[in-house]
């Protein structure tokens, strides 16, 4: 059959004759691909009509320019380096760039070349033919973006397996660590009521049983809340009740209520607020629940003898309130500082578990920082380097434009008064005297009672604000010390107090106390009682 086809073609080759330049038309004039062969430099001498079609342009009008006319400038250095590459090899190269369409868009061109030679060797032109492949350059790049997104597909299913693990590891570790966590304080509890039935009621040994239960449930509590509060933010259903409230107050009254534990476990506490009142919108008991979990957190991981600071400063640059809890304790791992902030993660496994817990405090305090439009970082050194905790929370623009008609104005009173402030923190009583100064009373300051007791022989004051908690000599003992000299009955006591509760206050006026404020003191609230000290020290209630 194929033989029989070249005897026709040979039959037809003898019936028609053909010049070879009119072959080489009938030729040029159907190709697809178009062609075009150049002198020595590079000029078009000759081009197929397919130009038209291809690139829009007629042949009259592409010859006698140069090839590299129509390239566009990003691709030009790469065909021209290509040239160079074939006229130094055996005169023949392929190229793929961009070329300029008659429209003035540009087309995917693909281009191969050969260059023309001499007897002689010397270079007299070079024929190109080239393919648009804009069609085949669209496929090729739709399939480069499929495979780059699967491989961003399998590198995020790759990233959620690990962090599933991961996930089922700490829910694993959590749920260990609830058993020890609760076995604990249930074993003391049934040991304890054990005891209550066995000694006599006012007894040493049920008076301990007492203390043991009242620690234990108090733990209990702790970590039924800290379990309602996780589930809470997971399903995204805390309701935050904002106000405007001035965060040094906050976070003082959080470190007085803390402040008996790190007593206990000889634990320095120093607190350092910012020199100006700092006002946020926020949920205050949400507010004080951060910074009371990052004050656990520290007293937690920081042994005997070592210290914890607390800073609150104001970031004029990002607009953000800064509360910064420091110790110089434990420390963190390295490579466990981006997983601290998730549920159910710790610092320590072990299987003594000292400190015990549930890996929740710090997720929590995440938890609701970010529902405040806020964040939390965390920087360790790590282990035995301690550790630094920082919340940012907005400043709303609104209230710092109007500070000065949101923050309380002061005013001298119309009776200014001899007070002494008996407080073992030093910025509480710094601010507090500060405070008093600016309505216009005289005012000293001391550390403890015992200091107290001594200074009101000298200082002779209207009014002594006591703070319960000191060290030593507590206020209560102060307020009895105060009451039973004569010379002192007309002293107007105030107690200063992180406890509110109103056994508390029972407590306060049984000492001898005339009243009891809890902390933080409202400056309004006391510039009240204060006016009205000086016509009666007993109209108050």
């Amino acid at each position: 059959m194929i033989a029989k086809g070249f005897d026709t073609m040979e039959i037809e080759k003898k019936s028609y004759s053909f010049t070879p330049e009119e072959l080489l038309h009938t030729i040029t004039d159907n190709m697809l691909d178009m062609l075009f062969v150049t002198d020595n430099h590079f000029m078009i001498q000759f081009a197929t009509p397919s130009f038209e079609k291809g690139l829009g342009v007629k042949t009259a009008d592409i010859e006698g320019t140069s090839i590299f006319e129509r390239v566009h400038p990003e691709d030009l250095p790469y065909v021209q380096r290509k040239v160079k590459e074939a006229l130094k090899g055996e005169g023949q190269g392929t190229a793929i760039f961009r070329y300029r369409h008659g429209a003035g868009h540009y087309i995917w061109n693909e281009a191969r070349g050969k260059v023309l030679y001499n007897n002689k060797g010397q270079i007299t032109g070079a024929v190109f033919t080239n393919r648009d492949i804009t069609e085949r350059k669209k496929v090729q790049e739709c399939l480069a973006d499929q495979a780059k997104d699967l491989e961003i597909a399998l590198k995020k299913a790759e990233s959620a397996t690990k962090e599933l693990i991961q996930s089922d590891h700490n829910k694993n570790q959590f749920l260990s660590s609830l058993s020890h966590e609760l076995r604990n304080p249930l074993a003391s509890i049934t040991m304890s009521i054990s005891m209550l039935k066995r000694v006599a009621s006012d007894s040493e040994q049920a008076k301990q049983a007492q203390a043991i239960l009242e620690r234990q449930t108090m733990q209990l509590s702790r970590l039924v809340d800290d379990l309602l509060d996780v589930t809470r933010i997971s399903q995204n259903k805390i309701e935050l009740k904002k106000e405007f409230v001035e965060l040094n107050g906050l976070v003082l009254k959080a470190v007085e209520d803390y402040k008996p534990m790190f007593y206990e476990k000889e634990v320095s506490l120093e607190v350092h607020n910012s020199s100006d009142p700092m006002y946020l919108q926020a949920d205050s008991a949400r507010i004080t629940q951060v910074v009371g979990n990052l004050l656990h957190n520290a007293l937690k991981f920081t042994e005997k003898g070592h210290s914890v600071q607390v800073v609150v400063l104001k970031n004029e640059e990002s607009k953000e309130a800064e509360i910064e809890v420091r110790d110089n304790g434990q420390g963190i791992k390295k490579e466990l500082l981006p997983e601290i902030l998730k549920p159910f993660v710790q610092a320590e496994v072990s299987l003594d578990r000292i400190h015990g817990g549930l890996g929740m405090g710090l997720s929590i305090v995440k938890g609701i920082v970010e529902l405040h439009g806020g964040r939390v970082s965390v920087h360790s050194l790590g282990l035995g380097k301690g550790s630094q905790i920082k919340i940012s929370v907005p400043i709303p623009q609104e209230k710092e434009n109007n500070e000065e008609k949101n923050t309380p104005k002061i005013e001298k009173s119309l009776s200014p008064m001899k007070i002494m402030v008996i407080e073992d923190i030093a910025d509480v009583a710094e601010i507090l005297c500060s405070l008093l100064q600016l309505l216009g009373h005289t005012v000293t300051s001391v550390s403890d009672g015992s200091q107290g007791l001594e200074e009101l022989k000298k200082f002779n004051p209207d009014v002594v604000l006591c703070d319960i908690g000191l060290p030593g000599m507590t206020g209560f003992e102060v307020a009895q010390a105060i009451r039973a000299n004569p010379a002192f009955k007309e002293i107007f006591l105030i107690a200063l107090s992180g406890y509110a509760q109103e056994e508390d206050k029972e407590r306060a006026m049984k000492a001898g106390f005339d009243l009891h404020l809890a902390k933080p003191v409202d400056l309004d609230h006391l510039e009240q009682i204060l006016s009205k000290v000086k016509a009666s020290a007993r109209e108050i209630s």
